[in-house]
């Protein structure tokens, strides 16, 4: 009672604007006309427990982040600070470059935890480039990337027809096949079937790099179950079937949904 007395007072002696922080521990009661029971000038929240504005509700700010990335993991300050994950919890952030693959993602003070599309997959190619705003949400132990639906081949490949791009340029240095496949698996594509392969090579000549100067995997059938496919090593209708330890390079494809 004695709170809510001081409080009337201090509203009284200053007038009808208040400049300062004033820690209130018990409710607050406007007992005026409806036209005057307003509270201006409350500040951002910098709590868990702080009240907030309707303009502060509208901006959503609490749910803002600053991205900062190092190695494979994104860090979020946020404020006011979270001090636990809760499923439900939603943050916004601008991505600090362009994102695809295998990424977790941690709020300031707590454990890194796996970011993933809606269907559980990490982020693929196109989804989330740099300077591009990201809205995620905390449910079952990961941080799930909402709204990312590609458009157009990504940053680094070229359209084949209609259902599917391929890529421009396959990177050094040659590996085995299983790595080939994990590769264009993190990319959020896969490798290229011998028909997807030479209707590529076809299409685009003169379009794609570095054809014809190393076998390059691809996903088809072999008669062994050690063996692997290659293809493109002289022309587009090149193909051969080697040990999946051997080496070569990968060229993915990069199928539009």
């Amino acid at each position: 009672m004695n709170t809510y007395l001081n409080l009337v007072s201090l509203l009284l002696l200053c007038g009808t604007a208040v400049h300062g922080q004033v820690n209130v521990d018990v409710p607050v009661r406007f007992i005026g006309p409806d036209d005057t029971r307003v509270l201006d000038g409350l500040a951002d929240p910098v709590s868990g427990d702080a009240a907030i504005t309707v303009e502060g509700s509208l901006r959503s700010q609490w749910a803002w982040a600053d991205a900062t990335l190092q190695d494979t993991t994104i860090t979020l300050a946020v404020t006011p600070p979270v001090s636990a994950y809760t499923d439900g919890l939603l943050v916004r952030f601008i991505a600090p470059v362009n994102l695809a693959g295998k990424f977790t993602l941690r709020l300031e003070g707590l454990q890194p935890l796996p970011l993933v599309r809606t269907d559980g997959i990490p982020i693929a190619l196109g989804q989330l480039g740099q300077g591009r705003v990201a809205e995620v949400m905390l449910a079952g132990g990961n941080f799930v990337l909402l709204g990312a639906l590609e458009s157009g081949c990504p940053q680094g490949f070229l359209s084949v027809n209609t259902n599917y791009c391929i890529e421009t340029a396959p990177p050094f240095p040659a590996n085995t096949w299983h790595w080939a496949v994990d590769h264009c698996a993190d990319l959020g594509g896969r490798l290229c079937t011998w028909g997807e392969y030479a209707a590529a090579c076809t299409i685009l000549t003169g379009q794609l790099n570095g054809m014809f100067v190393n076998w390059e995997w691809i996903d088809d059938t072999s008669n062994h179950t050690h063996g692997a496919d290659q293809a493109g090593r002289t022309t587009c209708n090149s193909q051969r079937t080697t040990l999946a330890s051997q080496p070569g390079r990968a060229r993915c494809c990069y199928h539009l949904r």
